[in-house]
This record gives structure tokens, sequence and C-alpha cells, in this order.
């Protein structure tokens, strides 16, 4: 008996290729301010920058989960962690810790995360 030998483009991998396809071209639009080697232009983008700065400053002093933030609030320290969640900080600190600069980390992990939210809206529905 001869072993047929499959395909090499499936219908199920080229409708997960259009499907990928289509996501990035519908959020390309959303895509473009985090492009930019700048700081993204919002209300309080510069905050979280401060927030990551921080962050990787505990984490290269081996305080990898702090509660307080002993550089903020004019160097008086401030116990931000314990009301505010560091976790979406530390997606872009281990980019910065691969040795992308902390701006193009920060963009970079908010343009994961408009990529991620579409692709989870798209398997919500």
């Amino acid at each position: 008996m001869v072993k047929e030998k499959p395909p090499l483009f499936s219908v199920r991998g080229s409708h997960l290729l259009i499907k990928t396809l289509l996501l990035l071209a519908l959020s390309g639009l959303a895509l473009q301010p985090f492009l930019k080697p700048t700081l993204t232009r919002s209300a309080d983008g510069l905050l979280h920058l401060f927030r990551l700065v921080e962050i990787d400053h505990l984490v290269r002093q081996g305080v990898i989960f702090s509660r307080w933030a002993p550089d903020l609030l004019y160097g008086y320290g401030l116990p931000l962690f314990n009301f505010y969640s560091p976790l979406s900080y530390y997606l872009p600190l281990t980019l910065h810790l691969f040795g992308i600069p902390l701006i193009w980390s920060f963009n970079l992990s908010m343009a994961m995360g408009v990529l991620l939210s579409g692709a989870a809206l798209y398997l919500f529905l």
C-alpha cells in the first residue's frame, strides 16, 4: 500500500493564515502609535514609564516583588504596589532585560496587548 503525502497547504492551515493576516490588517491602525521610537502620547504614559524604571531599578538590586517604590514621591518612597498591580510592568521589563530600550519595550508590550486582545476577542466570539 502506497502512503500518500500530506498536501503542502492544508485548508485548516490556510484559514489560520487568513485569520492572522486579517487580525494584523484590522489592528494596523491601532498599532501605528506603538511603532514610533518615542513614548506614546497619553494621559498617564509618563507615569507608567516612571513605574517601569522603578521596577527595573528594584529588580537589578535583587528585589523581584516589591510593595514599596522607594524612589517615587520625590525620593520619600510610596507604597504604590500595595494598591496598583505591578504585573503589567514585568513583560516590558523582560524585554528590557534582553537588551531592548525601555521605551521600545514599553511600546512593544502595549502592541502585544492590542494583538492579544484582538485574538482573544476572536476566540471569544
